[in-house]
């Protein structure tokens, strides 16, 4: 291997580690928006089991809760797009939180055999540079 051909796989693997970084960055929000989704199910079932004049906590997010009474614990009120909610039953909230949480899931398993994947091609180029190097010391 000549001295260009080892710059290239050099910058092969630099590409491939800041790609690996960009799926981590991605890993972590998927972790977070799955954590605030199970948060919120958890949450909304807990509710369809109150009676409205019955106090509760409810996580207002930061790890902090506050003590509530729901008036309405069949309604729920949720996001559908950009900017834009709707009143739907508490049942259906819950519905529409497992399909997302469904859906990131999915996206959860595919991002980690993306990760392996690269991880492999990292290791590959790692170990080919470390030959060519230890080869070029002799």
């Amino acid at each position: 291997m000549n001295e260009e051909e080892i710059q290239q796989v050099g910058m092969q693997l630099e590409s491939h580690r800041e790609q690996m970084e960009g799926l981590r960055q991605q890993e972590e929000l998927i972790r977070n928006l799955n954590n605030e989704y199970m948060r919120a199910r958890d949450t909304l079932l807990n509710m369809m089991k109150r009676s409205p004049d019955e106090e509760m906590l409810v996580p207002i997010g930061g790890n902090y809760f506050i003590f509530a009474r729901v008036d309405k614990p069949e309604k729920a009120i949720g996001s559908v797009g950009m900017n834009i909610a709707a009143e739907e039953s508490t049942e259906k909230a819950v519905e529409r939180l497992d399909k997302r949480i469904a859906e990131l899931s999915d996206a959860g398993t595919k991002l980690a055999q993306s990760m392996q994947e690269l991880d492999g091609k990292i290791m590959a180029l790692t170990d080919q540079l470390q030959k060519e190097y230890a080869k070029q010391m002799e």
